[in-house]
């Protein structure tokens, strides 16, 4: 799957930033989807065996993520406010990016329940995160005039 990146070019105010951002995002969520689903079959498995996940964690979770944080650091922004909802949403990834990369590094037999607990709360508070950046981006929306009557921002 190839990356489009649409280009900022300081023309068309907030609602054009907004516009443009809302249709780049469109396009790395099959990226975020990816690692959803590696993370996810991790999660499910539950393998007592720290070999295995790290295994899996090198060869499917970590490459799906890394590339997803890749993607939302190329995302433009294209204006101010824009850029500082977007940067709290990349800082979010970026810290769960270093704990899973740190998860897979140094889990071992010993502390596989420890390291599961701390992965799970990792996960809780990426979640917490995102949950508040979408929250904050519709607000941005409603404000400059993209979400419909349904709720949903204008494409």
């Amino acid at each position: 799957m190839g990356l489009v990146v649409v280009a900022c070019t300081g023309q068309g105010g907030e609602k054009e930033a907004a516009a443009r951002y809302s249709a780049a995002a469109a396009n790395v969520r099959p990226l975020q989807r990816a690692f959803t689903d590696a993370f996810e079959a991790v999660q499910k498995k539950e393998s007592r065996d720290a070999n295995e996940l790290r295994d899996v964690g090198r060869t499917r979770v970590l490459p799906a993520l890394r590339a997803y944080v890749a993607a939302l650091d190329a995302l433009p922004s294209c204006s101010a406010e824009l850029d500082a909802l977007h940067g709290r949403l990349r800082e979010a990834w970026t810290i769960f990016q270093r704990r899973v990369e740190d998860y897979f590094e140094n889990v071992d037999e010993k502390n596989l329940p420890r390291r599961n607990a701390q992965l799970r709360s990792s996960h809780e508070d990426l979640a917490a995160r995102v949950v508040q950046y979408g929250k904050e981006l519709n607000a941005y929306y409603k404000k400059v005039g993209m979400m419909g009557d349904g709720g949903e921002p204008h494409r």
